[in-house]
């Protein structure tokens, strides 16, 4: 699967898990001020049922509790939350939220499990984010190169 860049790439963290020398999944992960967004999450398809993605997220996990984050959030696909809910995640909203023909589910973590989760406002312009158009060349529209 090719993911096209949204603009973040170069200002996030991207983790790799590998089996041998082989890569098997990724996650990327934002920073923001109090937070640690992971995004992406992704395992080859003969590797999942393996753990790969709960220890890509715990890798995200311990790089935010250096980083003196407090909570992890991550924007889901509904048929996806069982998983991350699984893994200690809780919906931040109970329903899933909807930006448009994509829907999300916001979904949160404590970065240190032992602390309860901060309390959390969940308005409209955090829980849903819209994601820039893009030209022909993956570039936002609107930039100064189109």
């Amino acid at each position: 699967m090719l993911f096209r860049s949204d603009g973040h790439d170069f200002g996030a963290t991207h983790v790799i898990a590998y089996v041998g020398d082989e890569p098997v999944g990724a996650v990327r992960v934002r920073w923001f001020q109090s937070f640690a967004m992971p995004e992406r999450l992704a395992v080859i398809q003969r590797f999942r049922g393996h753990n790969i993605g709960q220890l890509l997220l715990e890798r995200c996990r311990q790089l935010a509790e250096g980083r003196g984050c407090n909570m992890l959030y991550a924007q889901v696909l509904p048929s996806d939350t069982k998983y991350w809910e699984k893994h200690s995640w809780r919906r931040l909203v109970p329903e899933q939220a909807s930006s448009g023909p994509k829907h999300i589910v916001a979904m949160v973590r404590a970065v240190d499990p032992s602390k309860p989760l901060p309390e959390v406002e969940a308005p409209e312009a955090i829980v849903l984010r819209r994601e820039p158009q893009l030209d022909s060349t993956g570039r936002p529209l609107g930039t100064a190169s189109n």
